[in-house]
Parts: structure tokens; C-alpha cells; sequence
């Protein structure tokens, strides 16, 4: 059997009749892509040198048939006469082409390049099966004119059908690795690396996550402690009010016992007095300032409507519920009065004293605070406004300190 009949038989073509190298080249991939050794897996050794001497006659008869084209056919075996010059190869001229054919060690399906493995188990089994076939071997200026002269893609044809079968193989290979190990151990690095920097990641949004915690615990104690001490101030000025009010009445009992003492012994005197001239006298500066004087005094729900206030100290006293609408109370002291409920709708405060005085929840609808001194007091509930339009004037007004309407403390 000569060696173009040996091709033919390789590649499993009929070699009675003439082929175009178009066929050898179509049937040369269909036996690769069965043959290909990466699609043996790992631990198969002696399958994979078996695939690889595989490859390496599949190549050889390629090229072989390549050599022996005459305008694009190869001619049938019975016609064809070997090629001196591969029959002159000396057995060095052979071993030299051959350690240089295996220094090539990675195969690429998809640009017609020939298979070289790199194991010397394999170069072993291949030179013994290309002693039994003829001891043929193609030169190496032989299979680079046979590769340059394809023109079809082998990864274009099989790649995507390959990859669909064997979805976790890199086919075709890019790697120049040797072999499993250089893969796995490459994989294992990449890996490491991913897993450190996802490591330093979770870590650094650990530390920014914490420190956000502690920011937002912190400004929430603060916070609290604040509205707590407003509250307890609070409290303690009712506490006080009601201590002075109680007071006050107690006071204003005894002056109404005495008073009824004195008129009971006033009547019991027949002493008439009508002979004297009655006199009107001015009433004195103390008597004016008692009566300027309403600090404590209670006035819950009164009517008060379009009342003049200006410049009354009223601090301490009692005005919740009261109806103050229309009032004048420029310049009024109502330090630490309570106002709870109280309608102070369209009331002139201008210029007031309202610190730590109690306003919540009455109407300050169109009431005019230019000016006034609202540090501690307490607006919560208030209403100063429809939906986002406040309607109520603080041109100036001192706010240090002061419970809004929403809640927050003002800074």
C-alpha cells in the first residue's frame, strides 16, 4: 500500500477515484473534531494519546494528499506515485523534523493548523504509528504551504455546535498553558484575587455602614435629649403655674373671709358718715401697676376678643383656650404662659415676650411675631399656615431653641 492510498484511508476517502482537496480538507475536519483530544477528559491518559497519534496521522495524510494536488484535485491512489523527496527523508532529516514539529504544542481548530502534542508518551505512539503506515512524515516547509493553502474556518463550522454540546469547554483554546494544571492553577489565582478583592469590598462597606449606625445613633440621642429637656422644662413651668395658681386662690379666699369679717363689722356701726364731703382722689402709682400687673392670673377660655394687652406683663398666666383673636398685645411679657389651644387668629404681638411660653396647638393664623422672642417656646401643633403656606409673620422673631410646628427643634 503507497502512501497516497494510506492517505485516503486515513481521512477515509475512497481511494479508487479522484478527490478535490475541498473534500480532504471537509473530511479531515469532521475526523478532528471527533478526535480532538481536549474533548477527553483529564484522567483518560491513554485515550488522549491514543486521540493524539490520531490527530498527528490525520495531518500527515492531509498534508500528504495537499502534496500530490494538481489544480485543486488529488488524483486516485492507483495513479498516484510517491513523492521522491519525501522518499529520499533521511531517518535524521526525519527525528530533526519531528523534535521541531513538537515543539509546537498547541492545536487551534478553526485555522488549519496541525495538531502537535507536547507529552513524549504521546511523540512516542505517534512515530510508532507512523513507522506501521510507511514511515511518512511531511516536512515542515510541506505543511506550512498545505495550511496557508486553506481557506475555510474550522471554528466558524464547529466552534458554536461544540460549545453548545460542551458548555464548560473553552473551545477553541487561547491558552498556552501545559496541559490541565496551568489552567486549574490559573483558575485558582484568578479566583483568589476575586475573592481578596471582594473580601476588602464587603469590608470597606462594613466600616462605611457602621459609621453611618453610629452618625445616625448619635444625632437621635441628641436629639432626644433635647426634646426631653424642652418636655421637662415644660412640665416644670405647668408645675409651677398650677403651685402659683393654687396659691393665688387660696390667698384670694382668705381676702374674701376678711373682707366679709370687716363688712359684717362695718354694718353694726350706726355711725353715719353723710355730713362728710366726699372726695375723689387719683388712683396711685402702686394701684397703677397692680392693675398693668396680670402675671399668673387666670383667664382659661375667656373671651378676650379685640382686647388692648400692650405692654401688660402677663408671664405665668393662664390663657389656654382663651379666644384672643384681633387682640393688641405689642410689647405684652407672656414669658412662660400658657397659650394651649388658645385662638390668636390675626393677634398683633409685635415685639412680644413669648419665650418658653406654651403654643401648642393654638391658631396663630395671621398673628404678626415680627420681632417677638419665642427662644424655648413650644409651637407643636401649631397652626401657622394651609398645606405648604405659612401665614404667619416672624420677620425677626428670635426662634432659638423654639419646638416647631413639625416637631424639630430649632437650631
Amino acid at each position: 500500500m503507497d502512501q497516497i492510498e494510506q492517505a485516503y484511508r486515513a481521512l477515509e476517502l475512497e481511494p479508487e477515484k479522484s478527490t478535490s482537496i475541498r473534500e480532504v480538507n471537509q473530511a479531515y475536519k469532521d475526523l478532528v473534531f471527533i478526535w480532538h483530544p481536549d474533548r477527553i477528559p483529564s484522567d483518560r491518559q491513554r485515550l488522549r494519546e491514543k486521540a493524539e497519534a490520531k490527530l498527528k496521522q490525520l495531518n500527515e495524510a492531509r498534508a500528504m494528499m495537499r502534496s500530490q494536488a494538481k489544480n485543486g484535485r488529488v488524483p486516485a491512489a492507483t495513479q498516484s506515485k510517491p513523492n521522491p523527496s519525501y522518499a529520499r527523508t533521511s531517518s535524521a532529516q526525519t527525528a530533526a523534523k519531528r523534535r521541531e514539529a513538537s515543539s509546537y504544542s498547541t492545536y487551534r481548530p478553526g485555522d488549519d493548523s496541525t495538531y502537535r502534542p507536547q507529552s513524549r508518551t504521546a511523540s512516542t505512539t505517534a512515530s510508532q504509528n507512523s513507522s506501521r503506515a510507511g514511515g511518512y512524515r511531511p516536512p515542515y516547509e510541506a505543511y506550512r504551504r498545505a495550511a496557508a493553502a486553506s481557506s475555510t474556518d474550522f471554528a466558524s463550522q464547529y466552534g458554536a455546535t461544540y460549545r453548545a454540546r460542551y458548555p464548560s469547554s473553552a473551545w477553541p483554546r487561547s491558552s498556552t498553558s501545559n496541559g490541565a494544571n496551568g489552567s486549574r492553577v490559573a483558575s485558582d489565582r484568578t479566583a483568589s484575587e476575586r475573592a481578596a478583592r471582594d473580601k476588602v469590598i464587603a469590608e470597606r462597606k462594613a466600616r462605611e455602614r457602621a459609621a453611618r449606625e453610629k452618625a445616625t445613633a448619635e444625632r437621635r440621642v441628641r436629639e432626644r435629649a433635647a426634646r426631653e429637656k424642652v418636655i421637662a422644662e415644660r412640665k416644670a413651668r405647668e408645675r409651677a403655674a398650677h403651685e402659683k395658681a393654687a396659691r393665688d386662690k387660696l390667698a384670694k379666699d382668705k381676702s374674701t373671709k376678711d373682707k366679709a369679717a370687716k363688712d359684717k363689722t362695718a354694718g353694726e356701726t350706726t355711725v353715719k358718715k353723710s355730713s362728710m364731703p366726699t372726695t375723689t382722689t387719683s388712683s396711685s402709682p402702686a394701684q397703677t401697676k397692680s392693675a398693668s400687673d396680670l402675671s399668673g392670673v387666670d383667664m382659661s377660655g375667656a373671651n378676650l376678643k379685640e382686647k388692648d394687652f400692650s405692654g401688660r406683663n402677663l408671664s405665668g398666666a393662664n390663657l389656654s383656650g382663651a379666644d384672643l383673636s384681633d387682640t393688641f398685645m405689642h410689647k405684652v411679657n407672656l414669658n412662660r404662659a400658657n397659650l394651649r389651644k388658645a385662638r390668636l387668629f390675626r393677634a398683633n404681638l409685635l415685639q412680644a415676650d413669648l419665650s418658653h411660653a406654651d403654643l401648642s396647638g393654638a391658631d396663630l393664623i395671621g398673628a404678626d411675631l415680627s420681632g417677638a422672642d419665642l427662644s424655648g417656646a413650644d409651637l407643636s401643633g401649631a397652626k401657622v399656615g394651609y398645606g405648604d403656606k405659612i401665614m404667619v409673620k416672624l420677620l425677626g422673631a428670635r426662634l432659638t431653641g423654639t419646638i416647631m410646628p413639625n416637631g424639630r427643634i430649632h437650631e
